[in-house]
């Protein structure tokens, strides 16, 4: 049978990006310029300090109520989760685009990562289990909610950027073993291997930033 078609009908191609870099290498802004950008931030990560007088939105997760103590645990996943649950709706509702834009940058998640493993390390989930602590059964719930994210978010008709710091690891003898982003635990492959592209954020010595992308 033979089929005609025009692409000029077709529907844009959603990205799925992680941008990585070091600080001020200029990730943020990198992440920006994709089109009509809503940025999901991480409270006390203060990267909207890197997109002032730009017109963006954005929406902060993780902030703890007025007068709290400096070490109180923030239930950081229930804003995620609400979140989501809001980016779905607006998705079936046909307002996603109108109501947040073409593109969701979720910065940073190092500091992101951070305050899920504080959430979940603070429970109790067995006898002798003690508040502070990681093992197995906690890593699997870390797991089990980035695999929520990504499956949620890749649902999505926007393009989804990750931005996260850098990281490089050597051996006794100097060597560089690893070079890329920065995330610990059960996650820290899930998301990145995910992503279409990898992108290294770079600044050079005349403060020239390019972008590296690897797929």
């Amino acid at each position: 049978m033979l089929q005609w078609g025009d692409t000029a009908n077709m529907g844009p191609l959603w990205t799925r990006l992680w941008i990585y870099g070091a600080s001020g290498s200029g990730k943020s802004i990198c992440a920006s310029q994709f089109p009509s950008p809503f940025f999901l931030l991480v409270h006390n990560e203060n990267s909207e300090v890197s997109l002032r007088g730009m017109p963006i939105r954005y929406a902060k997760v993780g902030v703890p109520p007025q007068g709290s103590r400096a070490d109180t645990i923030v239930p950081v996943r229930k804003d995620i989760a609400e979140l989501l649950n809001f980016l779905l709706v607006a998705r079936d509702q046909g307002t996603l685009h109108s109501q947040l834009g073409q593109t969701l940058v979720i910065d940073n998640m190092p500091h992101l990562n951070d305050m899920v493993v504080a959430e979940i390390s603070d429970l109790i989930l067995v006898q002798g289990d003690k508040k502070g602590q990681m093992h197995k059964q906690k890593w699997g719930l870390l797991r089990n909610f980035y695999m929520h994210l990504r499956d949620v978010l890749w649902q999505l008709p926007m393009h989804v950027i990750f931005v996260s710091h850098a990281v490089k690891t050597k051996d006794a003898s100097n060597t560089v073993t690893y070079a890329g982003p920065q995330l610990q635990g059960a996650g820290a492959d899930l998301l990145p291997s995910s992503c279409d592209a990898l992108g290294y954020c770079e600044q050079d010595s005349k403060g020239v930033r390019a972008v590296h992308f690897q797929k």
